[in-house]
């Protein structure tokens, strides 16, 4: 009897966990473009992503949906719900699919200018925090990530500094100059 009681409560338990168990976050990724402008009528923003196409994209309704953001990715940006600069270049962080995602926040880069690059990266070093790329046309060209590059892989957006690039990997890669030196602001594995 009592062993029938204690299996009974430990299936309870069980069965009580499943859905705290069962229940997932979304990754949060990202990609590059131009505001074109922050509707907070609507909650809409629009955006001329990198490669010409453009998208209005929901931004993300508090509470209603669980994602996995980096730490320090999200204090570095600016929740979609208080973006306001137009015609900012910034990195868009989103939740869902690519061609129909919800802007979770934003990451305006500056003034640049700015570069773009996309090859295959011939070398890594996490410790001197530097990649090298050679892009289509055979030039080789090296550089430096600092406390802000933001990297986007299979996993989702994550600071650089966790980035893991492998020889012979395609990226993308976003750059300005830094104290004359090119510094990748976002860098993104193809």
């Amino acid at each position: 009897m009592r062993k029938t009681f204690v299996y009974s409560c430990f299936l309870a338990a069980s069965c009580g966990l499943l859905p705290v168990l069962a229940t997932s976050q979304e990754l949060v990724h990202a990609f590059t473009g131009t505001i074109s402008s922050a509707n907070s009528g609507s909650k809409t923003i629009t955006v001329f992503r990198d490669g010409g196409a453009q998208g209005t994209f929901d931004e993300v309704t508090a509470g209603k949906t669980r994602y996995a953001f980096d730490k320090k990715l999200a204090s570095q940006s600016v929740s979609a719900n208080s973006f306001n600069e137009q015609g900012a270049y910034a990195v868009i962080f989103y939740i869902g699919m690519i061609e129909n995602p919800t802007v979770v926040a934003v990451k305006p880069l500056g003034k640049g200018p700015f570069a773009s690059f996309d090859g295959t990266v011939t070398s890594f070093n996490g410790h001197d925090h530097t990649i090298a790329i050679t892009d289509q046309s055979g030039a080789a060209k090296t550089f430096k990530m600092n406390a802000n590059t933001v990297a986007e892989g299979p996993m989702g957006a994550v600071e650089g500094f966790k980035l893991q690039a492998n020889k012979g990997d395609r990226v993308r890669i976003v750059s300005d100059s830094e104290e004359g030196s090119p510094t990748a602001l976002f860098i993104k594995d193809l």
